[in-house]
């Protein structure tokens, strides 16, 4: 979450900002590579897209959250560990 959403969420306190006390979530992302969007790579329950045939630049190629690594190269990785954060339950 970017800093000016997590502040607009009212979760500006652990979110938005990598520094200590907050939440280690961060990407690791791969500007240069290059593909074609296709169906077959929506992870989604629905795999409809406008953006099928389009070609695009860049990747998310790591995924951290709460500084456990969750996704990898296209693999989600062990059981989601995500949960709701509500402004002012943090």
């Amino acid at each position: 979450m970017s800093q000016e959403t997590a502040k607009f969420a009212g979760l500006d306190s652990v979110k938005g900002a990598i520094k200590v006390g907050n939440h280690a979530d961060f990407c690791v992302f791969d500007e240069k590579f290059e593909y074609t969007i296709t169906t077959e790579m929506i992870k989604h329950k629905h795999n409809i897209t406008p953006y099928a045939g389009r070609k695009v630049f860049g990747q998310v190629n790591h995924t951290f959250v709460r500084g456990f690594h969750v996704y990898q190269q296209d693999e989600f990785i062990n059981s989601p560990i995500g949960r709701p954060l509500l402004k002012g339950q943090l």
